[in-house]
């Protein structure tokens, strides 16, 4: 029988002890999420200890690629962050050949109004069409469309 298997996680444990052990059990795809560039990412997501992930994350991106078939940077937009994403570009470059972006809105399904800080379905498709132009332009492979009907959300916040 053929057997693969995906993840998703934030990257920060994704060394090479890591990353071996899942190639051994069949993992072959994996979603890291990012939730901008280095500043606004390590904003947002320190470490249990309380330490910045995102230069961790990158390391392990440029060091253990190989042991996956693909790997998809989840980039979480929002009307806080989307300035500051195509900085984006610029830190991601080092690993451009080995992933693929995809960037997505942040919801919250759990809401009983929209909060302020949520772009639009508008506003994102606008600010995704000029994502997707720049990163092509630079080199970099994305995600286009979703995988699977219905809005997606990022979880993470619970």
């Amino acid at each position: 029988m053929r057997y693969l298997a995906s993840i998703t996680t934030n990257g920060s444990l994704l060394h090479e002890k890591n990353s071996g052990l899942l190639q051994r059990h069949h993992v072959k795809r994996v979603q890291i999420t990012l939730d901008g560039d280095r500043d606004t990412h390590d904003a947002r997501r320190v470490s249990y200890s309380g330490k910045r992930t995102f230069d961790k994350i990158l390391k392990y991106l440029r060091e253990n690629t190989h042991y996956f078939q693909n790997i998809i940077l989840r980039i979480n937009i929002d009307r806080i962050n989307h300035h500051s994403i195509f900085r984006l570009f610029d830190d991601l470059e080092c690993v451009k050949n080995d992933v693929f972006l995809a960037p997505r809105p942040t919801n919250d399904p759990h809401a009983e109004t929209r909060p302020a800080w949520l772009l639009s379905l508008r506003e994102f498709v606008e600010f995704e069409a000029e994502f997707n132009i720049q990163a092509y332009e630079r080199g970099f492979r994305i995600v286009v469309g979703y995988p699977e009907a219905g809005m997606t959300y990022c979880n993470a916040y619970q």
